[in-house]
C-alpha cells in the first residue's frame, strides 16, 4: 500500500510543478492551492452554518476561521515602507468593503423591515453603531454586522503584525511578540466570557472592530506567515506528505476532545475557546497537516486559475 502511495505522490510530485504556480505578471505568482483551500474554507463555513450533525459542526469550527488568518499569512509580502502606506492600503482593501457592504445590508434589512411593517428607529441605530464599532454588541449578531466582522479582524491582525514585524530585530522578538499578544486574547475571552452575564444583550463587554478577536488569530497569521517564509524555494516530497496526514488526524481528534469537554463548538465570534490550549493546539496540527498535504490536491486547478487572471 505504501509503494502505491509513494507512485501517486511521485505523480502528483510531478504535475504540482506545473500547477502549483499559476502565471507571472510583474514577477509574482499566483498559488493555485491557496485559492483551491479559500474554496474549501468557503464550503466549510456554509455547512458549519447549515443543518450538520453538532460534531461535523464542532469539528469544522475548531480550524475553519484560523484556516482564512493561516492564508492570509501566507500571502503576506513585506512590500510597504512606511506605517501610513500600509495603513492606507489595508483601509482600501479591507474597510471599504466592510463599510459599503455594510451599508448595503443596513439598507436592505430596513427596507425589507419597512415593508413587512416592523421598521423601528431604535433597530436602524443598533445596526449604524454595529457597524461604527464593528464588533458583536447586541442581541444577535446576524442582524448586524453579521459575517462582515472578518473584514475589520483580519484588518487589526495585518496592522498588528506589520507593527510587530517592523518592531522585532529577529524572528525570536517576533515570536515573543505575537506570544504576548495570543496569551492577552485569551485573557480577554476569559474575561469577555464572564462578562456576559452582566451585560444586558448578553455579548460581553467586546472591543471595538474585533481588536478582541483579532489578538486571538495573531497566532494563526503568523504560522501562515513562517510556513511560508520557510518553506519558499523547498519541495515537499516522501514522509512530509505522510506526516501531513498524520497531523491532520492527530489535530481532529484533538479538536474532539477539547468539544467533548464542554459540549460547545469553539466560535472565534464570541471568543468561545473552550480549552484554549487544546484550541491552539488541534487548530495548529490541523493547518499544518493541510499545508503538508497541498500536493494531494487536484492536479488540475489550472482549469480553475488560468494565468490570465490577476496574481498575488
Amino acid at each position: 500500500m505504501w509503494e502505491l502511495l509513494d507512485k501517486t505522490f511521485d505523480t502528483f510530485d510531478a504535475e504540482e510543478r506545473n500547477v502549483d504556480t499559476l502565471g507571472s505578471r510583474e514577477g509574482h505568482n499566483r498559488k493555485a492551492y491557496i485559492d483551491f483551500l479559500k474554496g474549501i474554507g468557503i464550503i466549510l463555513v456554509i455547512c458549519g452554518h447549515g443543518q450538520i450533525p453538532e460534531h461535523l459542526a464542532a469539528w469544522i469550527y475548531s480550524f475553519h476561521m484560523p484556516l482564512f488568518m493561516f492564508l492570509s499569512g501566507l500571502v503576506y509580502k513585506e512590500k510597504y515602507v512606511t506605517a501610513k502606506e500600509f495603513v492606507l492600503q489595508k483601509i482600501k482593501q479591507l474597510l471599504y468593503p466592510y463599510f459599503i457592504l455594510g451599508t448595503l445590508i443596513i439598507v436592505y434589512n430596513s427596507l425589507f423591515d419597512f415593508l413587512r411593517g416592523k421598521f423601528q428607529l431604535v433597530k436602524l441605530g443598533k445596526r449604524i453603531l454595529a457597524l461604527l464599532y464593528g464588533n458583536y454588541i447586541w442581541e444577535n449578531n446576524a442582524d448586524y454586522i453579521g459575517t462582515l466582522w472578518f473584514l475589520v479582524c483580519l484588518f487589526c491582525v495585518e496592522i498588528f503584525f506589520w507593527f510587530i514585524l517592523k518592531k522585532s530585530r529577529n524572528s525570536k522578538q517576533t515570536t515573543f511578540f505575537v506570544g504576548c499578544l495570543t496569551v492577552l486574547g485569551v485573557v480577554l475571552s476569559y474575561l469577555i466570557n464572564q462578562s456576559r452575564q452582566y451585560t444586558y444583550y448578553g455579548s460581553g463587554i467586546r472591543l471595538p472592530f474585533c481588536v478582541d478577536i483579532a489578538f486571538c488569530s495573531l497566532l494563526f497569521y503568523y504560522l501562515g506567515y513562517s510556513v511560508h517564509t520557510i518553506a519558499v524555494n523547498k519541495e515537499i516530497r516522501g514522509y512530509y506528505k505522510y506526516l501531513g496526514i498524520v497531523l491532520f488526524a492527530l489535530g481532529s481528534i484533538a479538536a474532539m476532545v477539547n468539544h467533548s469537554l464542554t459540549s460547545t463548538r469553539i466560535d472565534m465570534l464570541y471568543l468561545r475557546l473552550n480549552t484554549p490550549i487544546l484550541f491552539y493546539f488541534s487548530a495548529i496540527l490541523i493547518l499544518l497537516g493541510i499545508y503538508l498535504m497541498k500536493i494531494l490536491f487536484p492536479s488540475r486547478l489550472k482549469l480553475l486559475f488560468p494565468s490570465e487572471r490577476k496574481v498575488y
